[in-house]
């Protein structure tokens, strides 16, 4: 042996791992936002696209339930604000699927596909006064599976928690 110490094996994989590693934390970093910041985002791109209503909160309050207050790992690694599922069936932007649910790009075209899903639905102005009627309407159009009440409940506690 000439003394010379080779570089590979253990050392590769944990710069590999270290690279990995940072990549990952870089996307979920990407998506940690203040409570603050993403109903701003809510607001201003369902308000830009036409999906407001009388009260706009009702969206974060669903957007919440959805995500688990925005800590869950399908808001954080599919930037899925709303808990779309991948569609088989319309446009959407939607990447494909990881987790079960929708995988997007950013946040921004989260929302931009809830508004591709209404559309869908050919809704000319949603024009909701309380969380419930907004979630008797998702309901009817099937947008979630979840008995009614108890979506209903959990939206209205979120209501409160924000």
């Amino acid at each position: 042996m000439s003394g010379k110490r080779k570089f590979g094996g253990p050392l590769i994989y944990l710069l590999g791992s270290l690279i990995i590693l940072v990549l990952f934390r870089s996307r979920t970093m990407a998506n940690t936002m203040s409570q603050k910041q993403v109903k701003k985002l809510i607001f201003e791109k369902l308000k830009s696209g036409g999906l407001i209503d009388q009260n706009p909160r009702n969206w974060v309050d669903i957007s919440a339930h959805e995500t688990g207050g925005w800590r869950s790992p399908v808001y954080r690694q599919n930037n899925n604000l709303f808990g779309m599922r991948h569609p088989s069936r319309r446009s959407t932007l939607s990447s494909g699927s990881s987790l079960g649910h929708a995988r997007f790009d950013s946040l921004e075209d989260s929302i931009a596909d809830l508004l591709l899903y209404f559309k869908g639905l050919n809704w000319k102005q949603l024009n909701f006064a309380t969380s419930d009627d907004l979630v008797e309407y998702m309901k009817s159009k099937a947008y979630f599976e979840a008995d009614l009440g108890l979506y209903k409940t959990a939206v209205r506690n979120w209501l409160k928690q924000i």
